[in-house]
């Protein structure tokens, strides 16, 4: 499966006229050599050439698709000077809700850091006592129609899996945060990035998060209950929600403008069903029919 990944080849010069003169040898070396091995260019190129001020890059899985990165847009490639100071980067880890049945995917096929990493929680989930009957990988794989990434007990140990496996990808590259911030299975993420839980520790607790999350009992005193992401600032959250007392509330002000609701699936449909028509946006969270219980 990784054959085909995409390669990156760095183009670097001391002045643009140079790098202009680089790239086009680049495209003729790649032009005699229809067959080359692009894996042993992109090393050549990244570890036994001098990085040069001026430095742009093609981007490709084949030759062609490497030829046209360069010669696109119209001017040729893009040329830019190596900054002093490294850039601050915050990274921002999402919990449940946000998922996707192909999230991942394509690291997944053609990156194998990234699927070691994967692998690296699959060992440690099946090393538990009450280990889980599924796997990481297995789970990511499946179809739109066999996906069970709606179900608490996936989705909160595969959303933060996939983003310990991309802090570790992005590591590899030389990519860390100067901050991070993290909500709901997000947060074990965040807490990995920032060094403060070890891999290991952070999947395990997402694990057993969404062990427990995902295993309400229903009873007499419980209701089918929703969640449901709407784009209202706090005052006009609030006055939506006056119909609904005892009914929805507030679960997460996600920002000034963007407010996270849960209450009874049934007023949550009617609420959505009202914000959709005015044109509000209104999106029901991807997450299990959850028990909502009323005192």
């Amino acid at each position: 499966m990784t054959a085909q990944r995409p390669y990156l080849l760095p183009i670097t010069a001391h002045s643009d006229r140079a790098g202009k003169m680089m790239a086009e040898k680049v495209v003729n070396y790649l032009e005699a050599d229809p067959e080359i091995a692009i894996a042993d260019a992109a090393y050549t190129l990244s570890t036994r050439r001098t990085m040069h001020e001026m430095r742009s890059f093609a981007l490709g899985a084949t030759v062609e698709q490497l030829k046209k990165s360069i010669e696109t847009p119209p001017a040729g490639v893009e040329w830019t000077q190596r900054s002093t100071t490294p850039p601050r980067l915050g990274f921002v880890f999402t919990g449940q809700g946000a998922q996707w049945f192909a999230m991942g995917r394509q690291l997944l096929e053609q990156s194998p850091l990234f699927k070691q990493s994967l692998e690296r929680c699959d060992k440690t989930l099946q090393a538990l006592p009450d280990l889980p009957d599924w796997s990481v990988i297995t789970e990511l794989l499946r179809s739109k129609e066999e996906t069970r990434l709606s179900e608490t007990r996936f989705s909160q140990p595969l959303c933060t899996a996939l983003q310990l496996a991309l802090v570790d990808l992005l590591a590899q590259w030389d990519i860390t945060p100067s901050a991070v911030v993290g909500h709901s299975s997000g947060e074990m993420a965040a807490a990995y990035a920032a060094g403060i839980l070890s891999f290991e520790n952070a999947i395990v607790a997402a694990y057993y998060r969404g062990l427990y999350m995902g295993s309400g009992v229903q009873n007499a005193d419980s209701v089918p209950g929703a969640m449901m992401a709407v784009g209202m600032t706090e005052n006009e959250v609030a006055a939506e929600l006056e119909p609904y007392v005892g009914r929805i509330t507030v679960a997460a002000m996600n920002s000034p403008s963007s407010f996270t609701v849960s209450g009874d699936a049934d007023a949550v449909e009617e609420l959505r069903a009202k914000l959709t028509e005015r044109k509000v946006f209104a999106r029901k969270l991807q997450v299990t029919q959850g028990i909502w219980y009323r005192y």
